[in-house]
C-alpha cells in the first residue's frame, strides 16, 4: 500500500486529506483526486475500481464521490461464488480507505426509473433498500449478518425527481461508522 506521499498523480504528489473521485470519467469533480480505469484527461489515478486493494492507505481518504458509478459493478458468476460480491467489495474498500466519520457521496439511477436499464452497461438497480445492507445493524436484523461483507454505513438518502413527479435517479451520502 502507498502512502500518499508516494502516489504521483499528474498534478504532483497527492495531498492528503483525499478527496476521491472514484469512476470520475469525462467529468472529474475539480478539486477532487480523480480515480479511474482508463487515462483521461483530468484523471489523476489510473486504477479499476474493481481491482482490490486500492493504492491508498487505510483511513487516507476523508471525502469520496461515486456519481453513475455503483450500477456498472457486476454481479459474480456461478463458477466464482465463492469470492465475495464485487458489490460489497467495492463498498468494503470505501470504508477501508475512509477516516471515521468520513463521507461517500452516491448518485444511481433508482430502481423504479427506466434509467436503471436502459444503458445496456447497467448491471444492478439501485435503490434505498439495496444501502441498507450497507449497514451491520440492518444486515442482524434482517438475518443476513453472514453476508460476506464488513463496512458499517449510516445512509442518508434523497429522490432526484424529473419533472412529471416520477423518480430518476437516487442520491446518498454514507457515513462511515467504526
Amino acid at each position: 500500500m502507498l502512502s500518499p506521499s508516494e502516489i504521483t498523480t499528474r498534478n504532483g504528489p497527492l495531498k492528503t486529506p483525499i478527496r476521491l473521485d472514484i469512476g470520475a470519467g469525462v467529468h472529474p469533480m475539480k478539486g477532487w483526486t480523480a480515480m479511474d480505469r482508463v487515462a483521461m484527461p483530468g484523471i489523476d489515478i489510473v486504477h479499476d475500481f474493481l481491482d482490490f486493494p486500492w493504492p491508498f492507505e487505510d483511513g487516507s481518504v476523508s471525502e469520496a464521490r461515486a456519481e453513475h458509478v455503483i450500477e456498472h459493478i457486476p454481479h459474480l458468476c456461478l463458477c466464482c461464488r465463492k469470492q465475495q460480491d464485487p458489490f460489497f467489495a467495492f463498498f468494503d474498500e470505501v470504508w477501508r480507505v475512509l477516516r471515521p466519520s468520513g463521507k461517500l457521496y452516491l448518485i444511481s439511477p433508482h430502481s423504479d426509473s427506466r434509467r436503471a436499464w436502459s444503458d445496456p452497461t447497467h448491471c444492478r438497480a439501485i435503490n434505498e433498500q439495496t444501502l441498507m445492507y450497507l449497514s451491520n445493524d440492518v444486515r442482524h436484523s434482517r438475518g443476513v449478518g453472514h453476508y460476506q461483507v464488513h463496512c458499517n454505513f449510516d445512509a442518508q438518502y434523497e429522490f432526484v425527481i424529473d419533472d412529471k413527479g416520477k423518480i430518476q435517479d437516487l442520491r446518498a451520502t454514507l457515513v462511515k461508522l467504526v
